[in-house]
């Protein structure tokens, strides 16, 4: 006999044949045609017998609604087989981050895998098989991926046996994008940040044209951390009614930092200058007010976009 063939027999009845050695990295059950190759412990000796064959796909993928970059959360999975034959050996179902419902393109992330060693049995009586449930942890990025833009809404997709070791008579519908939202892929949004003024702290005494120095302070009321860059703009008011005509723009404060989801960005300290002579309306020694308006370009978007402004 060939080197390269080895013995086979058919379980049973006790016939010999000859099949291929098994290549690399070949293990586990072999469907082709309804015959199923089992091999043993020494990889020499195959028995075959009549089987389904099989096809995996994702069934279940759930996550919540909300999730904000950097979160832990739960995925719960379940895979189903379409084919009649069981499948006994253990596969992998990976899971994937997409900005959109195109899914393999450059824009994919991948986000974990799942060993998934249960059984899945076959379709029978006109019924798909299903393995059980499983509940699985994943983490989205700390910040956004490139071209992540928004708060959504985002994709996460699994493939069953993305590793394909699991020969099946179907290889094109173990992706996500296969079936539909629930089954193989689900969404979500990241839910917005919302930005405050804090503190706003100024001296007690100040005269015409005098420069002084304002203390300030953003407050994130939202579940997201605020990354970008945003402006603060200042205001005189002889009263504390806002946005009349007895405002004076004073100037802006370009703010940096991040500010954390439910929490503070940093003190900051911006130079303003009070006009050289009260303006129209402003008479006596005042009180008079210096109030902030927080994102005054509306660069972030903001679960709440009526917050940003002082009183």
């Amino acid at each position: 006999m060939d080197a390269n063939w080895h013995e086979a027999s058919i379980r049973g009845n006790g016939l010999s044949i000859e099949l291929p050695a098994l290549g690399a990295g070949i293990h586990g059950t072999y469907n082709s045609a309804n015959l199923s190759f089992v091999a043993d412990t020494d990889w020499k000796n195959f028995l075959f017998g009549l089987t389904g064959a099989c096809d995996l796909t994702g069934y279940d993928c759930y996550i919540p609604y909300q999730i904000t970059w950097g979160q832990t959360f739960d995925v719960q999975g379940q895979v189903r087989n379409l084919g009649t034959g069981t499948v006994t050996a253990p596969f992998y179902v990976d899971f994937v981050l997409s900005k959109n419902q195109v899914w393999g393109d450059a824009d994919d992330v991948l986000l974990g895998w799942y060993n998934h060693q249960a059984d899945v049995p076959g379709r029978a009586g006109g019924v798909d098989g299903f393995g059980p449930d499983f509940n699985f942890s994943l983490t989205l990025p700390a910040s956004p991926p490139a071209g992540y833009t928004g708060t959504g809404p985002f994709y996460i997709g699994m493939k069953t046996d993305s590793r394909n070791e699991i020969p099946e008579s179907d290889e094109t519908n173990n992706g996500p994008g296969d079936f539909g939202e629930g089954w193989d892929w689900d969404t979500f949004i990241v839910p917005p940040p919302d930005l405050v003024g804090y503190d706003c702290n100024i001296p007690d005494q100040i005269t015409w044209g005098q420069t002084f120095n304002l203390q300030g302070q953003v407050r994130n009321l939202g579940p997201t951390t605020v990354t970008p860059s945003f402006s603060v703009e200042f205001f005189l008011s002889q009263d504390q009614v806002w946005g009349d005509a007895d405002d004076v723009f004073m100037g802006w404060y370009n703010h940096q930092a991040d500010v954390p989801a439910g929490g503070f960005g940093p003190d900051f300290n911006v130079s303003l200058t009070l006009p050289a002579s009260p303006p129209a309306g402003y008479a006596g020694t005042g009180p008079f007010y210096i109030g902030m308006k927080t994102d005054a370009l509306n660069v972030i978007l903001e679960s709440d976009e009526t917050n940003n402004g002082p009183g």
